[in-house]
């Protein structure tokens, strides 16, 4: 196998194992906002164990936000895979 094709294995492998990543991102994302919406970083909080703790709704809204910016950006990465390459 030629060098080139190995590399263009290795990023398709690589780009279906960020598609299932980006998933459970989406999907703790919208368990995340469900959460704070039910009655704020109170419940988040409560009903959250391996997100980081939040003292007021700003700072759960800026997390969130932050997150989705994060899923935003991987999501454009899955769609041109080389633009992370070419940003380096």
């Amino acid at each position: 196998m030629k060098d080139s094709e190995w590399i263009e294995l290795l990023e398709r492998r690589l780009q279906a194992r960020n598609t299932v990543l980006l998933g459970y991102l989406k999907a703790y994302h919208a368990d995340l906002e469900y959460q704070f919406k039910q009655d704020g970083f109170e419940y988040m909080n409560q009903a959250s164990c391996g997100t980081q703790y939040h003292e007021t709704d700003e700072d759960a809204q800026k997390y969130l936000a932050d997150l989705a910016d994060f899923i935003a950006k991987e999501d454009e990465k899955q769609h041109d895979p080389h633009r992370a390459y070419r940003n380096h």
